[in-house]
């Protein structure tokens, strides 16, 4: 397998080498930091048709004559008869089931070709269909769909326009919606360079050879490392010993297809250390028996004496972590989660993490690039000068655990394609959804505490956000209506990520705190039943969703899973920000609703 030749001591180097330097792979991208939502070194990112979605509750029953049998098939045909379409016109694309619901993907088809930005999802539970969400368009203006340009070509201009080297996914022949309404055909060529961080599908005209767009995958923020309940270095290291759990990593995390390792490599991740001149290194056991105690001196600079095994250590410490809780909480390998070994449960092998630490192709930022299931995540970890010595982002835990959120949300939205959050508001959620994420893991009482993210690390006593999350409206300010004005996507995010801080504090407001919630999803208390209804909305979340089709997954989830019993308090929480059952988006703008279910 790939992953084995990567680990290899042998052809490690190499391997290192090529994707350090630009052996490209699709994935969705997103950054710590803010980023132009609407280019990438000048070039346009794809177009995505506004998303249709509806839910339904306790469930409607499939319409009369359409076809039953598994999953799929019903899927297939509810979206068939939803959309008025033929079996020819739509393609089932991937699809899971998990111990609420059963999810299917589909793309729109025409004339044999599959659409990369035209999608549907339908989730349905006890044969009844639960929720759908469609991108679907008319092809009233849609080119011919034999292309006439050449596909070496088409590589050729794709590598050029991003400054970008091809990777060994082969290119493949798809529609593309475009903001006009025309609908080209397109060679999509998978492209990476590692230096500038641009990774994604490049959208080639297959009639007249144009570069039209790119569809990121980058997200931009015992071991001696910090807890995962800590935030930083801050706070000091700890000794932590055997922390992986069986449950979620069967073999550790240093076992992967029969084969022990004695590095920070495993099933879940490898981190490493990449230098200026294309070689590497990475961290071995300092003792016996898989020991890593590298301590950390934060009066010397990142790069010496031991400090850069320290990072590497936390990064692998914190990815692996992050994992295995969420592992609990339903990431799994059938619902598209990292690991090499999927122990045949569903999924695809091969795609552990690859933690890039220290990286030297830029300072002051953090990214996670998601490819598609099967495929390996990259998530890059940059120093940051904004102090008299500079600081390591390896070293924070809420900033890892955020770049992970991307890959979680990237991977579950859309059904592990990992192209469906990539611009507006669907890319605010994403990075709300990360922010949360390292929200929740830091949360450590029914006491819901402010949370900011990154402060330490990059030297802002605020954090890197506007506000710090709160349920105080003076403190946060932040309701719906101030997603007016708000274009790039951490301030979209921003919004997002407050309304469930405010989700969150009210659920443990209500139902208690539990402090084994690492790992005991069935708790009952209120941060368990969060997290997993945080992680089962996401697979009912249609492709490009909004803030409100968002807060409708959370609706639609609880009922999935609690028979609606929090219906309520999610409401409530939402409501207190705008976000009601009478929130609404117009031309002129997005306008706060405070209202609730009647009952409630």
């Amino acid at each position: 397998m790939v992953f084995i030749k990567l680990l290899s001591s042998v052809l490690l180097a190499v391997q290192l080498s090529g994707f350090a330097l630009g052996s490209p792979a699709q994935k969705a991208t997103a950054s710590i930091l803010s980023r132009s939502d609407d280019n990438i070194l000048g070039v346009p990112v794809a177009f995505h048709p506004q998303a249709h979605y509806e839910t339904y509750g306790t469930g409607i029953e499939l319409p009369a004559g359409a076809a039953r049998g598994t999953p799929e098939e019903s899927g297939a045909a509810f979206a068939q008869y939803k959309l008025g379409v033929s079996a020819d016109q739509i393609k089932h694309q991937s699809g899971f089931s998990s111990e609420v619901a059963d999810h299917v993907y589909l793309a729109q088809v025409h004339d044999g070709v599959p659409f990369a930005n035209a999608v549907a999802n339908v989730a349905m539970k006890d044969g009844k269909v639960i929720s759908f969400g469609s991108s679907f368009v008319e092809t009233g203006h849609i080119a011919a769909s034999r292309p006439t340009a050449n596909l070496d070509t088409s590589v050729k201009v794709a590598e050029a326009a991003l400054l970008a080297t091809h990777s060994d996914i082969p290119p493949a022949l798809e529609y593309l919606v475009q903001p006009s309404g025309e609908i080209a055909l397109v060679h999509s060529v998978q492209v990476k360079n590692e230096t500038s961080g641009v990774w994604g599908i490049a959208y080639v005209n297959a009639h007249t050879g144009k570069f039209l767009s790119i569809a990121s995958f980058v997200a931009q923020a015992s071991y001696q490392a910090v807890s995962i309940a800590r935030q930083s270095i801050e706070e000091g290291q700890s000794i932590l010993v055997d922390p992986q759990e069986s449950f979620s990593s069967p073999n550790g995390w240093h076992t992967t297809s029969g084969q022990l390792f004695t590095t920070t490599t495993g099933n879940n991740a490898i981190s490493y250390v990449l230098n200026s001149n294309g070689g590497y290194y990475i961290a071995n056991q300092s003792a016996q028996n898989l020991t890593f105690h590298y301590p950390w001196d934060a009066n010397a600079s990142p790069q010496v004496n031991t400090n850069p095994y320290a990072a590497m250590v936390n990064a692998f410490y914190t990815v692996n972590r992050v994992h295995d809780i969420l592992y609990f909480y339903g990431f799994r390998e059938y619902s598209f989660n990292f690991q090499n070994d999927n122990f045949g449960r569903g999924g695809r092998d091969g795609d552990y993490i690859r933690i890039s630490v220290q990286d030297y192709h830029a300072t002051n930022n953090a990214f996670f690039a998601t490819p598609p299931d099967g495929q390996p995540g990259q998530m890059t970890l940059h120093l940051v000068t904004k102090s008299t010595v500079a600081r390591d982002t390896a070293l924070d835990n809420s900033i890892i655990a955020h770049e992970y959120g991307h890959g979680l949300t990237n991977r579950m939205v859309g059904g592990g394609g990992a192209n469906c959050l990539g611009q507006g508001q669907s890319a605010g959620l994403g990075e709300g959804w990360g922010d949360m994420l390292a929200n929740w893991i830091w949360q450590s009482s029914a006491s819901t505490r402010d949370f900011k993210l990154g402060g330490y690390t990059f030297n802002m006593a605020g954090g890197l956000r506007s506000y710090p999350y709160s349920t105080n409206p003076t403190t946060n300010p932040l309701k719906f209506s101030s997603l007016n004005g708000r274009t790039e996507s951490h301030a979209i995010g921003e919004v997002w990520a407050n309304m469930l801080h405010n989700v969150y504090a009210a659920l443990v407001a209500v139902y208690g705190f539990a402090s084994d919630a690492y790992k005991n999803p069935g708790s009952g208390k209120g941060n368990s039943v969060f997290l997993l209804l945080l992680v089962d909305s996401l697979s009912l979340t249609p492709c490009y969703p909004t803030v409100i089709a968002a807060r409708n997954a959370w609706i639609q989830a609880d009922q999935n899973r609690y028979k609606g019993a929090n219906i309520c308090i999610i409401y409530r929480a939402f409501a207190s920000r705008g976000l009601g059952t009478n929130a609404a988006t117009t031309n002129a703008g997005y306008f706060d609703g405070f209202a609730v279910p009647a009952g409630c």
